[in-house]
């Protein structure tokens, strides 16, 4: 037996109350005259003993009243399984049934999914023709939503198997406790079926259940299948070294493979294929738990969408073995570099003739420069890439522009101006939690030299490209002269990564990422008038490439969706009618306008592993969506872990582990006992309690009270 308001417990001390009155006679005996005693002596000894019987049954029955009380307040009930847990009128099973990649698994009772299947079967046998089920998968498309009967409940056993599609186990909890919240049958009892996976506690994390009744009166049974998990090796991830991608140029692409298993992977075959055709393949050998790294070259067409993917061949378990990518490569990329006009002369821009220069070489970078007076008529032409080109200030009605350019996949370059002040700059980089200005280090216009470039350091997208150097080789280049700058503190917590630093160790060049977009904050102008850079060799490849990098945005060309999402795309394009294929499926997605362009919502419980293709018009976006690799991991949690994580969210939780020696599977599982209140029992005890008291004292009226 367990209380749902456990405080009103403490009433239990209101027995002191009676034991102490019980013990401080405050009634002294009256002295009376009388002739002789002799008849007083003959009941002396009978009337004692029946008066102290008297005050010991009041007494018990008092203390007694009060405890019921008490007990009543803190609203008892028996829990599940108890002997007195009967329950009475119909049942709402609650089952939700793994049904993810996972369950492809076979131990020694057979394929997990058919023992899984075969313990929710005991359990619609146990019930009654009135009680009902909700049975909900935790993958793919649900099945049912609605409250079914013993037959019904059957046939959609029948239909269930493993898919590999989106892992929704959170919210498919959360629909069920909803759903009971509505129900008219009186008792439920809830039960989660399934291997207890790794990613078990991810999926629960952000449980946010808000039931309709007590979560104290049902019980949550937890019936944990499989043993031991099979051994298994996947392909975890597709990255690109170069997220500067260019149509018809050699591209990296590395594809990494993790062995989860406590036994070597040999002679497995890692393949890529690109556009249909094999862009190589590789012999793996990996360790027990050991991720590998395997890298491919592909030749991009000019412009558009390309996609392929990797093949594992040797993995008995296959529904990892295959990983999607898909690349954009748009036919320009556009820049757009901001100016400030000093009082009396013209703006000078010495980032405009690198991209210029670049435009009528390679083609691929449209530039288009302005001041603040025109900067919103420009933001009406889109571009990649915002290059603030020694700006004094950025005035604060350019601030929602440029905040949602950047969250929406946008670059955002902030070089400081001669005439500027590190406070106005710092309004906008304090907004954004980009850390801030903090000062000056040199004499602007005495050209003396207060520092060097740093050391180059490879590592960067911007910089791992531009030197003809093995891995091996440092780079080797004369490094230019610092008059100025402005030192910058980055903020405390921020992921933020340099770039380039001075030789004194400070901050020269460093991005954030914001969104799905990033932002740079440079320390210097790119004037002569603050260093020797634009004389330098490095300056036009290296700002070329800084442009070609922020206008890539985060994805760098990589257009991913991992399953168990919703599909969230946005887009700077503007229109009013799209649609999705995926497989055999056509989806017509939602559309929103948000800010410079459309956002595409699409719901995702049917889609499976494979390339997307988003049509709008003439215009087509190819978007790999792939399976979370933590379903690759086929460990599970034990049997406390599982029993603490949904003991956070439900009181009452039991779990049982169906093992291979076992043959009664109904025992192991149990019946679907639930809870019951039984508080008026104790209000009903109390009641009678006290008219017990009347009689005692009626039974007892005719004795002396008082006696000396």
């Amino acid at each position: 037996m367990s209380f749902l308001t456990p405080l009103y417990l403490l009433g239990l001390l209101a027995i002191a109350i009676p034991l102490i009155l019980h013990l401080i006679n405050f009634r002294k005996p009256k002295k009376q005259v009388f002739s002789t005693l002799v008849f007083f002596k003959r009941l002396q000894k009978s009337s004692i003993k029946q008066l102290k019987l008297k005050k010991r049954i009041l007494l018990a029955i008092r203390i007694a009243a009060i405890m019921l009380l008490a007990a009543a307040l803190a609203r008892p009930m028996l829990s599940p399984g108890s002997v007195l847990s009967f329950s009475s009128g119909s049942v709402l099973y609650l089952i939700l049934l793994e049904n993810g990649p996972g369950m492809t698994q076979i131990d020694e009772r057979g394929p997990l999914m058919e023992t899984a299947a075969a313990a929710a079967g005991r359990l619609i046998d146990a019930a009654s023709a009135e009680d009902r089920f909700l049975i909900y998968n935790t993958h793919g498309e649900l099945l049912m939503a609605e409250e079914m009967s013993q037959a019904q409940a059957r046939r959609l056993l029948e239909q269930l198997e493993p898919v590999n599609a989106g892992n929704f186990t959170g919210q498919r909890l959360e629909q069920l406790i909803r759903r009971a919240g509505i129900t008219d049958r009186e008792n439920r009892s809830a039960y989660y079926i399934g291997r207890g996976a790794d990613d078990l506690a991810t999926q629960l994390q952000e449980l946010s259940i808000e039931p309709q009744f007590s979560l104290n009166l049902m019980p949550f049974n937890t019936i944990l299948t499989g043993e031991q998990p099979a051994a298994n090796a996947g392909i975890t991830g597709i990255s690109s070294r170069s997220q500067i991608a260019a149509g018809g140029r050699p591209l990296t692409i590395d594809v990494e493979v993790t062995n989860y298993a406590e036994r070597p992977v040999i002679n497995y075959f890692l393949s890529l294929e690109s556009m249909g055709e094999i862009a190589g393949q590789y012999q793996i050998n990996l360790e027990p738990m050991q991720t590998g790294m395997w890298s491919f070259e592909v030749i991009p067409p000019e412009s558009g969408s390309f996609s392929g993917r990797a093949v594992l061949e040797g993995d008995p378990i296959g529904f990892d073995n295959t990983r999607y990518f898909a690349f954009e490569l748009p036919k320009t990329r556009s820049v757009l570099i901001v100016n400030e006009s000093r009082p009396g002369s013209q703006a000078v821009s010495w980032l405009k003739p690198v991209f210029e220069a670049a435009q009528r070489t390679a083609g691929r970078v449209e530039v288009q420069r302005t001041g603040w007076d025109g900067f919103t008529q420009a933001m009406q032409n889109t571009p990649d890439a915002i290059m603030l080109e020694g700006v004094s200030d950025i005035p604060e009605f350019t601030w929602p522009d440029l905040l949602t350019f950047v969250q929406q996949g946008g670059g955002l370059i902030i070089f400081p101006g001669e005439a500027g002040s590190p406070e106005r700059i710092n309004r906008f980089l304090e907004r954004v939690n980009a850390g801030r200005f903090t000062g000056i280090l040199g004499d602007p216009g005495r050209f003396r030299s207060v520092a060097q470039l740093g050391m180059i350091v490879r590592g960067h997208p911007v910089l791992d490209d531009i030197f003809d150097v093995t891995d091996e080789e440092d780079v080797r280049i004369e490094l230019p002269n610092i008059f100025h700058y402005w030192r910058y503190s980055v903020a405390g917590g921020s992921a933020a990564q340099q770039i380039l630093r001075t030789s004194l160790g400070d901050p020269l060049l460093v991005q954030h990422n914001l969104g799905e977009g990033r932002l740079f904050v440079s320390a210097i102008n790119t004037s002569p008038e603050w260093s020797a850079f634009s004389v330098n060799p490095l300056f036009a490849p290296f700002f070329y490439r800084l442009g070609l990098y922020a206008a890539s945005g985060e994805r760098g060309g990589l257009n991913t969706f991992r399953l168990g999402e919703t599909f969230e795309w946005h887009t700077r394009s503007e229109f009013n009618q799209a649609s999705i294929t995926i497989g055999d499926q056509v989806l017509v997605p939602e559309i929103a306008t948000q800010g410079r362009g459309v956002r595409l919502i699409a719901e995702t419980d049917s889609w499976k592993p494979g390339i997307a293709r988003i049509a709008s018009g003439n215009d087509t976006l190819e978007v790999a969506v792939n399976q979370r690799t933590t379903e690759s991991d086929l460990r599970t949690l034990g049997r406390e872990a599982v029993n603490s994580l949904f003991s956070a969210h439900f009181p009452n939780v039991r779990v049982t582990e169906l093992r291979s020696g076992d043959t009664n599977l109904a025992g192991q599982i149990g019946t679907a006992r639930t809870g019951r209140e039984i508080w008026n029992w104790f209000v009903l005890i109390g009641f009678i309690l006290l008219l017990s008291e009347s009689l005692v004292t009626k039974k007892f009226s005719g004795e002396p009270s008082d006696a000396v």
